[in-house]
């Protein structure tokens, strides 16, 4: 199904930075992601962010990972710094 400007996205993130071998998560909208990396906020909501494409700001990884460019949408889009 191809999607399209306008279309409504619900997108699930983790933000992590890697440190070393290992990668330090810094937020996330997953409440088990928050909680086995010790950043849990009981006082948060943790739910998908709801984005339409082509209105909503974002980074445009988001979109292309949306899109469909060959990735799962669990492998993510990573950033160089």
């Amino acid at each position: 199904m191809a999607i399209k400007d306008g279309d409504f996205v619900l997108i699930n993130y983790v933000i992590s930075v890697k440190s070393g071998d290992k990668e330090v998560v810094g937020d996330t909208n997953k409440e088990d992601v928050a909680k086995s990396a010790g950043i849990y906020d009981a006082n948060r909501k943790y739910e998908p962010y709801l984005v339409v494409l082509g209105r909503s700001p974002g980074h445009k990884g988001n979109r292309r990972t949306a899109e469909g460019d060959g990735r799962r949408p669990e492998e993510g889009v990573r950033g160089k710094p």
